[in-house]
């Protein structure tokens, strides 16, 4: 079953959950995730027919599955399966890739890099990263985001202003 299609094709409002590694994806963290989303979506056409799922990975950093669900809603099965299983995948390689506390932006040689939000705070009051810092809505919940080009945005323009209010008057 291969469902590797970008993101932002799924139609509006369809549901994406973003996993964010805190490290560069290897060939083999990609690989071993590519047989969890398989597995995952071999559940959602059991239990949840009609659903269609797609995947792809961005930046070297994040997963993010989508599922079209105008013909069926994705069961809680199907996304119990998905957090069990990437989560079991982090136990066994301890690659982190579900971790609401860091802050994912993109440095001024391009790359992206991943650190707590303490962390990036005191980045923030050094001057270190701005309020023109590019950031990834790791939160992200539909495809819109991705069809509207708002996976990356400044930092004084996403929702991370709110959690770093000096930002937004910067």
């Amino acid at each position: 079953m291969d469902h590797m299609n970008r993101i932002d094709a799924l139609p509006a409002g369809s549901r994406v959950w973003v996993f964010a590694a805190t490290r560069p994806l290897t060939a083999d963290d990609e690989t071993r995730l590519t047989e969890i989303v398989g597995r995952v979506f071999g559940v959602w056409a059991k239990k949840s027919p009609g659903a269609e799922g797609s995947f792809e990975f961005r930046e070297g950093r994040f997963l993010v599955v989508g599922a079209d669900e105008r013909a069926c809603v994705v069961s809680g099965c199907g996304i119990d399966a998905l957090m069990q299983w990437t989560r079991q995948l982090e136990q066994e390689s301890g690659l982190r890739l579900v971790d609401r506390m860091q802050v994912f932006w993109r440095a001024a040689d391009g790359s992206v890099r991943s650190d707590h939000r303490t962390e990036f705070k005191r980045l923030l009051e050094a001057g270190e990263v701005s309020a023109q810092t590019h950031v990834f809505d790791t939160a992200a919940a539909s495809s819109d985001v991705f069809r509207d080009g708002r996976f990356e945005l400044p930092l004084a323009s996403s929702w991370h202003a709110q959690v770093f209010p000096a930002a937004a008057r910067a």
